[in-house]
């Protein structure tokens, strides 16, 4: 009998699992932050699933199980928990992660760059790989290429302003 009940609370917290994580989600805006709070709701839910008495309210009882869970995150958060440098780790590792879509995005970006940085001279290529891909300043620039200081600034701009141009023929052809 009891294991009937257990795997009945199992297929009720499966049906309500994906919603919650949205809400807490929502809440603290770190998904690994999102999962430690959910499982602390999961195991709160599984001690208190006999206060249950009507099932018809489950949702609004585990909406409330979810907040109440969030601010007690958000208290540990603000004694300093041993957790919160780990979960900052945590959270600058998950910031370098790109979103997927983002990544998408980025890729189709360096690929429209890429195609107009191969129509552009070779000398204005060489110089906006000198400056932005070396990081080179308008002094080295200068000083490798045997020009002028102002000539660099010239150069520079006149390669940026090419480099634009294709870019805009770029996105008119799209």
């Amino acid at each position: 009998m009891q294991q009937d009940e257990d795997r009945g609370w199992e297929s009720v917290w499966a049906k309500h699992v994906c919603w919650l994580r949205t809400v807490l989600r929502a809440r603290l805006r770190n998904s690994l932050d999102a999962d430690e709070v959910l499982q602390d709701v999961a195991v709160l839910v599984w001690r208190k699933r006999d206060q249950l008495k009507d099932q018809s309210r489950i949702e609004p009882w585990l909406y409330r199980i979810a907040i109440s869970q969030v601010l007690m995150f958000w208290r540990k958060q603000k004694r300093g928990s041993a957790n919160v440098e780990l979960s900052q780790a945590i959270r600058k590792h998950d910031e370098r992660v790109p979103d997927p879509a983002e990544w998408v995005c980025r890729d189709e970006a360096h690929q429209l760059v890429r195609e107009a940085m191969k129509k552009l001279s070779a000398q204005d290529r060489e110089i906006l790989l000198l400056k932005h891909v070396e990081l080179w300043t308008y002094q080295q620039i200068s000083d490798r290429l045997g020009i002028s200081y102002d000539k660099a600034i010239y150069r520079l701009s006149r390669a940026r302003n090419h480099l634009r141009k294709k870019l805009s023929e770029n996105e008119i052809e799209s």
